[in-house]
């Protein structure tokens, strides 16, 4: 061994003597900060990018799956899925690694927000500060882009739920979560058993995968997945905005029964059930979306981005028109009194004459 090999052996011991408890090294350049978040197929951490002196996020495989070829295949489809989908709503991939554990890992931009999945919690619970319809709905507007962005590319996400769109804290909406997209291809997907990995609504292992109770029919039944599976997750993800509820209910096993063997959820109230009457255009758009078979659903999540940025132009010149109504509505009792002052005058003048 040689010089220079023996210092670099030496340092690398070093280092791996001075990490703290729970510290996991990652690269020479970037210091663990802490743990973030643990989701299905890995944890996530936060890192300094000492190079650029920059923080950022690293995702690394789950210790228990480091056995898991799958997984591991999975992991890697994800860094490249999303380095390559270039799109401010989807989170950019900076670089990629292996641990000494043979543990992959990537690094990507942090972002600090919640995710869609609360905000629709409070606005479910009646917060003050809740959103209402069509600031949700704009949201989705633009997780629809990001996606149709991914199927322009020909990837589909197959996994799209409140939980995998992030809301930053500064107005950014982003999609998250690529580990189960796929290429489009014509190939059918064999079916597989529901695994439970915990809080419902779980995720489906093997070559069926997605969320159940936002699952198209054909993604469930194990049959050709593209873009309009998608469409139908995020048709499902407006008709909670919509009504509160999910089209197939939040019990992951009761949703998975009920996507399989049908009958389609029932047509969207038109009047008010305790909240206000959904807009008609929206629940057009939400029941096209959700249709079972996917030739009678928007074709992709462009054309869904389409009819929900035609809902909120019209909303949002509904609400300018109601600005200008209650405007002037606050200014006629002062028109009323320079009407009465003005007759007044007019009187007063009359018999000066």
């Amino acid at each position: 061994m040689s010089e220079d090999e023996l210092a670099s052996t030496l340092d690398d011991s070093r280092r791996r003597e001075k990490k703290p408890p729970g510290e996991v090294l990652f690269a020479d350049e970037l210091v663990d900060l802490g743990f973030l978040a643990r989701g299905g197929m890995g944890e996530v951490r936060r890192v300094r990018d000492t190079r650029l002196n920059r923080v950022l996020a690293v995702k690394v495989l789950h210790h228990e799956l480091v056995d898991d070829e799958r997984a591991h295949a999975r992991f890697l489809a994800e860094a490249q899925a999303t380095s390559q989908l270039q799109h401010p709503g989807i989170v950019a991939v900076h670089s990629r690694g292996e641990l000494d554990d043979g543990r992959p890992w990537f690094t990507m931009t942090e972002i600090r927000g919640r995710t869609l999945a609360q905000v629709l919690r409070e606005a479910r619970a009646g917060a003050a500060d809740a959103w209402n319809l069509r600031e949700q709905v704009e949201a989705l507007r633009r997780a629809c882009q990001a996606v149709a962005h991914a199927h322009d590319n020909g990837v589909v996400h197959r996994d799209l739920k409140p939980a995998n769109i992030m809301v930053g804290a500064f107005g950014e909406v982003l999609v998250l979560d690529w580990g189960l997209a796929r290429l489009v291809a014509g190939e059918s997907a064999p079916r597989e058993r529901l695994v439970e990995t915990g809080d419902a609504p779980v995720t489906r292992a093997g070559q069926v995968m997605g969320t159940p109770t936002h699952m198209a029919p054909e993604q469930a039944m194990g049959g050709t997945v593209g873009p309009s599976a998608d469409v139908h997750a995020l048709g499902a993800i407006l008709h909670e905005m919509l009504t509160g509820e999910l089209p197939y209910g939040r019990d992951a096993d009761e949703a998975w029964r009920r996507v399989r063997r049908g009958p389609r959820p029932s047509p969207i109230h038109r009047t008010p059930t305790g909240r206000p009457a959904p807009p008609l255009e929206l629940v057009e758009t939400c029941e096209r979306a959700l249709e079972r078979d996917p030739a009678r659903r928007p074709a992709d999540a462009t054309e869904l981005s389409r009819e929900i940025t035609a809902w909120l132009d019209g909303a949002r010149k509904r609400e300018q028109a109601l600005e200008l109504v209650e405007e002037a509505d606050a200014r006629r009792p002062l028109l009323d009194d320079r009407a009465r002052r003005v007759a007044q005058l007019r009187e007063e003048a009359r018999e000066l004459l």
